[in-house]
């Protein structure tokens, strides 16, 4: 028996039975599902660069477990005791702090003095020190103290992989230590823990205003389409259940929601959406053509369900080609959307057509002024394309050749902070600290030696390494094997800021080298060189150019390492988190069009299989590649770069807009079975499946161009791009795809 035939009334009734039982454990796992922000996770996974970087970190420390804390005073430090105190108490209450490890800021910062009488140390701010010698020492300024002293930075290290409970505890202690001080001066925090808070509470308000305006936006959409309250709430339930379902999933599966799978309410609701569009466009044709219900909702069954099963698999398949990624929040994104969209499908048509035969006939039915205004709006469309056949080609040519080279011309690039809006507070306060104190990006280098790093001849080597770094990156605030040395020789020298710098005699710096070995097990020297000498670190902090400039960059570097540097006695690689984010964005671009050519693939199989003729497989691809070309032309023309958030919508946007076409060709093969000949099949088929495609394809547009208004950069990008795809893709596909099927396909009709 036909599966079609199994929707009965009486069937009805177990399938809706069965959807109530499946509320309690679903509305279960909504209430526990969690938001997670672990920036790690965005590591590609079984990587040797990260595996690096990992053993890096756990020899000398993390390079991004810190809070910055910036206090702003319209008055200079130097002249402001009550300021300095204010440093001074803050510091002092910060170090009580639990999961603290250390506090550096400009009011407890000492040099160590050697002298005849013996060692002791010395506060770098002392009474009666100028605003000029502060910006003498390379200490203080500009990592402590700003150009015009008015601004002066805490540095918070706290302990590496905090839990979100430890993290929020840590930043409200930090904040009740700040209060006191809040009135008299204007105070910036910035750092991991502090924007995993603000970023966990963004998405929270996010998922509940894009979940409102996606069902505002489809319930205004489908009443005024279909004109009936009945048609509007029913697909709404349905798509709703099928939301609630994929997210109390991903709790039973372990998972909490992330900054890409956020939107996956939204996603599924536009998405989901079209299946429902589809068949209930069929079931009231059936209906007006005065079939009894249950049959109408069997025949819609029969006609829209393969079509509708393959749109849901070439959409499925969209995302599924992001598994290519090695990033792990892009591969559960992927993975989830999927499954979403599959929980869509088996939904529409299950407990969307059991809703439909339980519910009382509709009265829409004998309402027609709307299939009139339909009907002329489609036949000017159709007439009109055939009357500017040249003018649709011409425009499609321009599209092809002017986004192949917008593809060719698209550059890779990303900045830590982009996925906030310019408006941000918590952005705005990283571009504060990054003004007053130079640059807040973390830059680390390893560096490895078959001697030891504290022999002459390699500190010479790191020398002429820093000084390029100076130069290229404009690194500020560096600490390497070097530091050590400089802050020996300006003890030497009862503290003189002019004489921090590195000495150039060899035997000087030999004998300096002995002394200096023996204090190797001290936390200091422990946190940048190893135990037996032979690796070490050099790090720092610099102005984020952004990826693209700084691959010229490293790129430079590696120059530099090659032509300068001997690697007889000192090897260098560069390491640290933002290089391996810069490396996924190079990485994940080239795993993308990966995945688009295994979407390609994939559709065209399936194609072949449904259609068995290379001429339709063609006509197929063609108005699903031009919009593609589209968005990289419009990527281009706007300056908008390859990264996480536009790279992974070539796929997914392939994979939804391919849908209308499986719809339009697919009822085109019905037609031509039917007997008819090819233009009356293409016309049919226009007028048929045309309704239906527009609707879609608006309800798709307006659910993803809301997301627009995302104050994330990431969920912007990918509601921009999509939607211009789907708009280019519905434009093409009623107006070039029935001109490709006149043109290429053969009238059986004719040949008979």
């Amino acid at each position: 028996m036909r599966t079609h035939k199994l929707f009965t009334f009486k069937n009805a009734k177990y399938i809706i039975a069965f959807y109530i039982l499946l509320l309690i454990p679903t509305i279960y796992g909504i209430s526990g599902i969690s938001i997670d922000y672990d920036f790690e996770k965005f590591f590609p996974k079984n990587d040797p660069v990260l595996d690096e970087y990992i053993a890096y970190r756990d020899e000398f420390g993390s390079d991004n477990d810190f809070l910055l804390i910036a206090f702003e005073s319209k008055t200079q430090i130097i002249s402001d005791a009550d300021f300095f105190n204010a440093l001074s108490l803050t510091e002092t209450e910060l170090k009580k702090l639990e999961y603290v490890n250390e506090v550096v800021g400009p009011s407890t910062l000492e040099i160590p003095i050697i002298s005849m009488g013996g060692q002791f140390k010395k506060p770098l701010l002392k009474e009666g020190i100028t605003l000029s010698e502060i910006r003498k020492d390379p200490i203080l300024y500009p990592a402590f103290v700003s150009d015009d002293g008015k601004n002066a930075l805490i540095i918070v290290n706290h302990n590496e992989g905090l839990s979100k409970k430890k993290s929020d505890a840590l930043l409200s202690a930090v904040n009740e230590v700040l209060k006191p001080y809040n009135s008299n001066y204007t105070i910036r925090v910035a750092g991991k823990v502090h924007g995993q808070e603000h970023y966990i509470s963004e998405m929270s308000q996010e998922l509940a205003i894009f979940t409102s305006i996606s069902v505002f936006l489809l319930t205004v959409i489908l009443f005024l389409f279909f004109r009936a309250l009945w048609a509007t709430a029913i697909p709404l339930m349905v798509i709703l259940y099928s939301v609630a379902l994929l997210i109390s999933g991903i709790f039973f599966l372990g998972e909490s929601l992330s900054v890409l799978t956020i939107i996956l309410p939204t996603i599924i609701f536009v998405v989901g959406i079209s299946d429902m569009v589809h068949l209930l466009n069929h079931y009231l044709e059936e209906m007006r053509l005065g079939k009894p219900k249950e049959q109408a909702v069997q025949q819609a069954v029969k006609v829209i369900g393969k079509a509708t099963f393959l749109t849901s698999l070439t959409t499925a398949i969209g995302f599924l080609t992001l598994l290519v990624s090695s990033i792990e929040p892009v591969r559960q994104f992927g993975l989830y959307s999927a499954i979403g969209v599959a929980i869509a499908y088996v939904l529409s048509f299950t407990f969307f057509p059991a809703l439909l035969l339980v519910l009382r006939t509709p009265a829409i039915i004998t309402k027609g002024n709307n299939k009139v205004r339909w009907q002329s709006f489609l036949n000017k469309c159709f007439d009109g394309i055939f009357k500017h056949q040249k003018l649709i080609y011409t425009v499609s040519i321009l599209i092809a050749v002017g986004g192949l080279y917008g593809f060719t011309q698209l550059k890779i690039n990303n900045y830590l902070l982009e996925d906030w809006s310019e408006n941000d507070p918590q952005r705005k306060n990283y571009e504060y600290v990054e003004e007053k104190f130079g640059g807040v990006r973390p830059f680390d280098l390893i560096l490895r030696t078959n001697k030891n790093l504290f022999d002459a001849d390699v500190l010479l080597e790191i020398k002429k390494l820093e000084d390029f770094l100076i130069t290229e990156y404009k690194l500020e605030n560096i600490i390497s094997p070097i530091s050590a040395f400089r802050l020996y020789n300006r003890a030497k020298n009862f503290g003189k800021s002019e004489a921090y710098a590195l000495e150039t005699d060899t035997n000087k710096l030999t004998l300096q080298s002995e002394k200096i070995r023996k204090l190797k097990s001290s936390k200091q020297l422990k946190s940048i060189v190893s135990e037996d000498g032979k690796k070490g670190r050099l790090f720092g902090r610099v102005y984020d150019y952004g990826g693209y400039i700084f691959k010229q960059k490293n790129e430079n570097l590696e120059t530099f390492l090659k032509e300068n540097i001997s690697t007889d006695i000192l090897q260098v690689q560069q390491t640290g988190m933002p290089y391996i984010i810069n490396k996924n964005n190079e990485d994940l671009s080239s795993q993308m069009i990966y995945g688009l050519l295994i979407a390609l693939a994939a559709v065209s199989v399936i194609m072949m299989l449904l259609f068995r003729d290379i001429k339709m497989l063609l006509i197929s691809l063609i108005p699903n590649t031009l919009p593609l070309l589209g968005v990289a032309l419009f990527m281009h023309l706007t300056g908008i770069d390859l990264k996480v958030s536009t790279a992974i919508i070539f796929t997914i946007a392939f994979g939804i807009a391919v849908d209308d076409t499986i719809h339009y060709l697919s009822r085109l093969k019905l037609e031509i079975n039917a007997g008819k000949s090819l233009n009356e099949a293409i016309k049919s088929s226009y007028f048929s499946s045309g309704k239906a495609i527009i609707i879609t394809s608006i309800i798709l547009c307006s659910g993803f161009l809301a997301l627009i208004f995302s104050s994330f950069a990431s969920t912007f990008y990918l509601g921009l791009l999509v939607s211009v795809v789907l708009l280019l893709a519905v434009a093409i596909d009623i107006t070039l795809l029935p001109l490709l099927c006149s043109k290429w396909l053969v009238d059986k009709s004719k040949v008979d």
